[in-house]
């Protein structure tokens, strides 16, 4: 399009910026597009976010959804959500294996602890043990009656806070009994011991 700017503004106003239009009708200038600048702090924030471990990827998840709602180019808005949400993918998966880690750690922990406590309820019960055969063998072969003999038990205490308990057998055994870690006697993780030895009959019929 034909244009020229008169002597006489050229002198006149040196500041004016553009040319004068005579005759003609001034072109419509383009719009100038907006810097999405949301968009642009996400996506670098998002991509700094993996040396973290994506631990950081929440916040630029939120600066990219901002930068999706704003005017301009939203396409470095939404690469930035794209790798946000891949660094948040990432620093779950890595939670998740620490907690693994940790939770397999601790049944380690709480096996060794469980058998060190099985073993010194072992030591426990065969001093237990010794005691009722050095009675039985001071009385030809006969325990104390079954009350008694739990009476001597109650000294005797497991490392779950639990006293021995005696058992009179009808075949001429005793078993001394420890509830265990679940603290219940009768279950499947009570430990026993059998004594041979003649047991106090009128209890076992109910006499």
């Amino acid at each position: 399009m034909a244009f020229h700017i008169p002597f006489e503004h050229r002198n006149r106003n040196r500041n004016h910026i553009g040319p004068i239009y005579i005759g003609f009708d001034e072109p419509a200038r383009r719009p100038r597009k907006k810097f999405n600048w949301w968009g642009f702090h996400g996506l670098w924030l998002s991509l700094v976010s993996f040396l973290s471990a994506g631990f950081l990827s929440p916040i630029s998840l939120i600066i990219s959804l901002v930068g999706l709602r704003r005017k301009g180019a939203r396409k470095m808005a939404a690469a930035g959500t794209f790798f946000s949400l891949i660094g948040i993918g990432t620093a779950a998966l890595f939670i998740s294996a620490v907690s693994h880690d940790q939770h397999q750690d601790y049944l380690r922990r709480l096996e060794r602890q469980t058998q060190i406590q099985v073993d010194e309820t072992k030591e426990m019960m065969a001093s237990a043990t010794e005691e009722l055969e050095e009675y039985r063998d001071g009385h030809d072969g006969v325990f104390p009656k079954w009350v008694d003999c739990n009476m001597l038990m109650i000294k005797y205490e497991d490392p779950w806070g639990n006293s021995l308990r005696f058992d009179a057998d009808a075949d001429d055994y005793g078993t001394l009994r420890s509830a265990g870690a679940d603290a219940e006697y009768d279950t499947a993780d009570d430990l026993t011991v059998r004594v041979e030895g003649q047991t106090d009959r009128s209890v076992l019929l109910g006499l």
